[in-house]
């Protein structure tokens, strides 16, 4: 019953009441009448409803009010739980989702009304189900406090995330459990981050580990707080022997203030540095000369720090002289490379002009004795200039997939020849080794020159070489040092297949050594002195390297390193040519050159037209593209290069054959050129019947279309 209900009846009653009381006073004495009392307790009973009512009323606006709220609470956080950005759901004890946010959408790429209704259990990975339905059976048997886990959760056709999972107890209101609440946050960002931190950590400890110096952390006190494990290499004090110590107290005496001056002045300003040379006591009671740099920084704690890193004053040393050497190596090989292009240059010349003087004199000519000693000494001239482009790496290589191994076994015989009966070749070939690019003839020359080199050195005692081929990595690390000696230069990380010559002569003094590759330097009769040049240059056009053991009484190896051959990219097919002329366009800024060319193709009854720099050339082609058949292009000239005169007369005539000639390698001068279709190469100088030949075949073709 209402209030209001309530409220009338109690009105009904009150007049029925009022009514009875005033017909009582109209009546005789004698007749029959209510008893007052009565009459005052149904007054009284009425006010007691009344008080009731009034009660009543009030509970009921207090409860409209509540319903009110609680409404408006519901609507609260129906909006929060709608807005809220990060993935919210509600299930029932066995896991069935009964309601879900927008974001939930996002992690499992499905609508909220896919979702509900469905158990989250389908969306975790079938390999995690077992442990997450214990998650979710044992939070709905004990009804604990929220916790909170990471579970792994799939979306459509995705790979699984992390999300961090905050499962929460839902209850009624007289504290009996209905179903769990799960605030799910997506991790990957985070799992990403902590996983390239650790793998950032991972490899700095790896460096910090594998270092040859030696790196100390010390404190404001000047105490070590942490030590790498290369002390005890160094110094041969294990880590924890450095611990809580002062790092002076490893410091010589007589330069521990100065020591102490550089790493308090360090400690003033965060990231300062000092750079000073010291000595540090090492185990044996010696002393190892060292250079410090001390850099001050923020420990985890917030404390100043000093990182301390010791290098071997020794291996500076060392490193700063095989600089100096390889420098040397590269400004010897520049220098040899320059001359030999020069020289070849002039060597075309002279034997062009030799050549075309002997078929112009008639055979019984006194002159032709003369120009065939003439051409004899040229010949000698081009293998000169040819030892020099192999030590500067640049002599043309005919590189092709070979098995190391099975080259040098075959060449056993000729390797072996010239070994004196003192010395005894051991041959040790690995088996199935990747194939090289290498050029066996120039493999031969070198393990010939090594086999040689290294009888030579052992003298006439009797002594061995050994030759060995395996697969491995030539590097320069801790176990080398010292010993192993680069003359081009350490390789980069990779594997290679090594050819190591060996012998157990006397081994070579750090002069020897540091001079060993220098052209014509030689430790036995004049007019030796190229064959380790020239080893060390064929490896330079292999792209490979050279190492170098030795020390004296203690013999010398002389290990190759050949990279393993990579697959052959496809090479796309060359245009189509269409019908050109005969005639041959000669470019090249050199006048003795160009005119030689000339003279010799027109006694060859062929058409041609000179130019004497690119541009020149641009400007004739273009003219008259179809009258050519054929361009013979000099690599170097002044202003606009081969290359780019190439690349243009490409532009104009894409199906242009064009020969390119260089006194460099094929190699080093047709590097870049692979995707402009080539017809050619010419390496000068040049025998005069092959650049006929040349000519004449790219021709015919040019003629064919």
């Amino acid at each position: 019953m209402t209030a209001d209900l309530l409220e009338t009846k109690i009105r009904a009653l009150q007049r029925k009441v009022e009514s009875l009381q005033g017909g009582g006073e109209g009546r005789a004495a004698g007749d029959d009448e209510s008893p007052p009392e009565a009459l005052s307790e149904l007054g009284t009973a009425l006010e007691e409803l009344w008080v009731s009512a009034e009660e009543l009323r009030q509970q009921s606006e207090e409860l409209a009010a509540a319903l009110q709220d609680a409404a408006a609470e519901r609507q609260r956080y129906q909006e929060l739980f709608e807005s809220v950005p990060e993935a919210f759901l509600v299930t029932d004890l066995q896991g069935v989702i009964r309601a879900a946010n927008p974001a939930v959408e996002m992690p499992l790429l499905r609508p909220r009304s896919f979702l509900v209704d469905k158990a989250l259990a389908v969306f975790v990975p079938l390999a995690d189900r077992p442990a997450f339905r214990t998650v979710v059976n044992s939070l709905a048997r004990t009804g604990l406090e929220a916790e909170t886990r990471e579970i792994r959760l799939k979306g459509r056709g995705t790979t699984p995330m992390p999300v961090l999972a905050r499962i929460a107890p839902l209850r009624q209101a007289d504290g009996k459990l209905t179903g769990l609440r799960w605030l799910l946050r997506d991790v990957t960002v985070q799992k990403q981050s902590e996983d390239a931190r650790r793998r950032s950590e991972a490899t700095f400890r790896t460096m910090v580990e594998r270092s040859v110096d030696v790196m100390a952390v010390v404190d404001s006190e000047l105490c070590v707080r942490y030590a790498s494990p290369s002390l005890e290499r160094r110094l041969g004090f294990s880590p924890d022997q450095y611990l809580g110590r002062p790092f002076l107290g490893f410091a010589h005496p007589q330069e521990a203030l100065a020591v102490a001056e550089a790493l308090g002045a360090v400690l003033q300003e965060i990231g300062g540095e000092r750079r000073f040379e010291q000595r540090l006591r090492q185990r044996d009671g010696d002393w190892l000369s060292v250079h410090t740099v001390a850099t001050s920084m923020l420990s985890e704690a917030g404390e100043v720090a000093v990182l301390v890193t010791c290098r071997d004053a020794r291996e500076m040393k060392r490193d700063e002289q095989l600089r100096g050497e390889r420098l040397k190596a590269e400004s010897l090989g520049l220098l040899a490379a320059g001359v030999a292009h020069d020289f070849n240059n002039l060597l075309e010349v002279i034997l062009g002009r030799v050549d075309l003087a002997q078929r112009r004199l008639p055979p019984d000519s006194p002159a032709r004795p003369s120009l065939e000693q003439a051409e004899v000494a040229v010949r000698r001239a081009a293998e000169l200039a040819g030892k020099m482009l192999t030590y500067s790496g640049k002599r043309p290589f005919d590189l092709r997939p070979l098995e190391l191994s099975a080259v040098l076994w075959d060449d056993r015989p000729l390797c072996e020849a010239g070994v004196p009966a003192n010395v005894r070749v051991a041959w040790e070939l690995g088996q199935s080794l990747p194939p090289v690019m290498a050029d066996p003839g120039a493999v031969r020359q070198a393990l010939r020159h090594l086999i040689l080199n290294a009888a030579e050195s052992i003298g006439e005692l009797p002594g061995s070489v050994r030759v060995t081929t395996r697969v491995g990595e030539l590097t320069g690390g801790p176990e080398a040092v010292g010993r192993r000696h680069f003359p081009a230069g350490p390789l980069p990380p990779g594997p290679y297949v090594l050819c190591e010559v060996r012998d157990d002569g006397p081994g070579m003094d750090e002069e020897t050594r540091s001079r060993a590759f220098d052209p014509f330097f030689s430790t036995k009769f004049t007019g030796r002195g190229l064959g380790l040049p020239a080893v060390l240059g064929i490896m330079r056009g292999h792209h490979g390297g050279l190492a170098v053991e030795t020390a004296p009484g203690e013999g010398t190896a002389i290990i190759l390193a050949f990279p393993v051959a990579a697959r052959a990219p496809a090479v796309a097919p060359p245009p189509r040519p269409r019908s050109h002329g005969a005639t041959v366009l000669v470019v090249d800024d050199d006048e003795l050159v160009r005119e030689l060319l000339a003279d010799f193709l027109a006694e060859a009854g062929l058409a041609v037209v000179v130019a004497k720099s690119g541009p020149e050339a641009l400007d004739v082609y273009r003219a008259r593209p179809d009258e050519f058949g054929l361009v013979l292009l000099d690599l170097t000239m002044p202003g606009m290069g081969g290359e780019e005169t190439l690349r243009r007369l490409r532009a104009i005539d894409p199906a242009a054959r064009i020969i390119l000639c260089s006194g460099y390698s094929r190699e080093e001068a047709t590097r870049g050129f692979e995707d402009l279709n080539l017809a050619g190469f010419l390496q000068k100088p040049c025998d005069s019947t092959l650049l006929l030949e040349v000519v004449r075949a790219q021709l015919d073709r040019s003629a064919g279309g």
